[in-house]
């Protein structure tokens, strides 16, 4: 309710006179609501990322193709960033409704593993199994 009560507050639009009528250019949501919606967007594109990996990785091992350079540094930091900070796993009354999180890899011991199938395996494992 709050953000149509601000949708329809008028000291939230910029106005333009055009000929004979003021018409409105642009809107622009209080400094707080604009934060959060900002936070939420955030968290969402974080998710998004986060559920849409598995196919991702899929996609380029079915292919039989390398990861490209480019995305590799951002795979590393993406997995080491989920690893550090697992993402909440939605739950009910009678627990979680995914699988719980991947255990710890030692990088050292990890560095002949495919990147792509390392990825594929650590996000699946986070996002999409239902518990058994």
């Amino acid at each position: 309710m709050r953000l149509l009560i601000e949708r329809l507050d008028p000291d939230n639009y910029t106005f333009e006179q055009r000929g004979n009528e003021i018409v409105p250019v642009d809107f622009n949501w209080p400094e707080a609501i604009a934060r959060k919606n900002e936070e939420d967007i955030r968290k969402l594109a974080e998710r998004q990322t986060i559920s849409q990996l598995p196919w991702r990785c899929r996609k380029f091992l079915d292919a039989g193709t390398p990861l490209p350079a480019d995305q590799l540094q951002w795979l590393w930091n993406f997995l080491q960033a989920i690893d550090a900070k697992p993402p909440e796993l939605p739950s009910d009354s009678s627990g979680p409704l995914l699988c719980q999180p991947a255990p710890k890899i030692d990088p050292r011991s990890a560095s002949n593993i495919d990147p792509l199938a390392l990825a594929f395996a650590v996000a699946r494992r986070r996002s999409a199994e239902p518990l058994a």
